[in-house]
């Protein structure tokens, strides 16, 4: 063959592999979500192992359940926002849907409570699940993620198992960092996931 078309060859190789490469670099990511927040003052996103999320609880029998034993660790993001910024809570949350819809999330569960509409959704790889997505959102108060990180997570358990989280523990967590107006923002959520009613 030809050298000079073997190199052109491997130049229009090299060229699709570049752009490629570069089209994932770009490619928002949930991941990318998280930690560009970080640095945001609106933002707090804190990690939270196992150990320390089974505090978080009242039972102290619930470290033997089968759920709790797959969750390795979960990552929180809350957004706060500030009288200066109405709406914004509307707009990160369609952000965050776009994000999804590139990614290979499925949807499990919508329940709305009141005024918070929150989402369980789940990373399934070859019908294992190790990550599992929980969106919630009440409009100019609170937006949220928590990701749920594991090993062959019980995807439907994981709504029962929030719903017996003990709201004082978290409110000992953020509390400090709540603006008057989202201070109970978790205990609202953990209602939903106690009382919310399943929606399509």
């Amino acid at each position: 063959m030809n050298p000079t078309k073997i190199s052109l060859k491997l130049g229009v190789l090299f060229i699709i592999f570049y752009l490629s490469g570069c089209q994932n670099f770009y490619k928002p990511t949930l991941q990318k979500y998280f930690v560009e927040k970080m640095d945001d003052p609106e933002f707090m996103v804190i990690d939270i192992p196992l150990v320390s999320f089974e505090d978080y609880f009242e039972d102290p029998e619930i470290k033997q359940l089968d759920v709790v034993r797959t969750i390795k660790k979960l990552n929180i993001l809350l957004f706060l926002p500030r009288e200066s910024t109405p709406g914004k809570t509307k707009s990160e949350s369609k952000q965050v849907d776009e994000i999804l819809k590139t990614q290979d999330y499925e949807s499990l569960v919508f329940l709305a409570s009141d005024d918070v509409d929150v989402r369980l959704m789940v990373d399934r790889k070859e019908d294992k699940i190790n990550e599992a997505l929980i969106q919630f959102h009440q409009e100019d108060v609170v937006f949220g993620l928590v990701r749920v990180l594991g090993k062959n997570i019980k995807a439907e358990r994981i709504i029962p198992l929030f719903a017996k989280l003990n709201s004082g523990a978290f409110n000992d967590t953020f509390g400090s960092s709540l603006n008057e107006d989202t201070e109970n923002v978790l205990s609202n959520l953990i209602e939903a996931f106690k009382h919310g009613k399943e929606r399509d």
